[in-house]
């Protein structure tokens, strides 16, 4: 009974105290995981295992705003780019959030943190025309279709024949591939908006007219 009695008192001071950062971040975790893509937990991963990393040992009802500050201030002195660091105030922001779901704190120290400015950001450019007059001179069946289509490499590599519509001069969008490892997977858009008609273009058109193609566009993850 001595015994008993003494694991309770210790459970109960240690409720009295809030749980460790880490036991919350790895619930949230576990939580989330069945609900995201393999694309978005590869983002998701790193960003959790830093926080744990930084607050792991802390009681996370005793993170303060500026022990926050301090961690998004540090990664935006070594020059990370903009995005890198929102996602690390965001990843951190939502184990507050399930935190607070669950008692183990009051208020999300978070909320008033603030990524510095003028952080690098990573601007997607357009091909240059001579890029351009390259790929249509080419035979690369991928590259000609990203240029007629505008579509994702992962919405490429999904592609068969059967989405063609050649009568009506149309391309069905309705899948994606994504890789875990060097294995390719399939998966279905996340919301209404990813299946789209878009329109088959002539020069794409003729391209895969000369092609007798059976299957998917892209053989071998996209090469010819």
């Amino acid at each position: 009974i001595a015994e008993v009695n003494k694991k309770i008192l210790a459970y109960e001071e240690e409720q009295s105290k809030g749980k460790l950062f880490s036991a919350v971040a790895e619930e949230w975790y576990d939580n989330i995981v069945p609900t995201l893509s393999p694309t978005t937990l590869r983002g998701y991963k790193p960003a959790k295992e830093d926080a744990v990393a930084e607050f792991g040992n802390q009681r996370i009802s005793n993170i303060s705003p500026q022990d926050v500050q301090l961690y998004i201030n540090r990664y935006a002195a070594q020059k990370y780019s903009r995005k890198t660091v929102v996602t690390k105030l965001q990843i951190l922001s939502q184990i507050f959030n399930y935190g607070i779901l669950y008692g183990n704190l009051q208020n999300n120290p978070c909320a008033v943190v603030r990524v510095p400015r003028n952080l690098s950001k990573v601007e997607r450019q357009a091909a240059s025309p001579e890029d351009i007059a390259k790929i249509k001179a080419s035979d690369n069946l991928l590259a000609l279709t990203a240029l007629y289509t505008g579509c994702r490499r992962g919405e490429l590599l999904a592609l068969s024949i059967d989405d063609i519509d050649f009568d009506n001069d149309t391309i069905i969008i309705d899948k994606s591939v994504y890789f875990e490892g060097i294995e390719p997977r399939l998966k279905l858009p996340k919301t209404a908006a990813g299946i789209r008609t878009i329109p088959l273009l002539k020069p794409l058109k003729d391209e895969l007219l000369k092609r007798n193609i059976k299957g998917l566009l892209f053989e071998e993850n996209g090469k010819m």
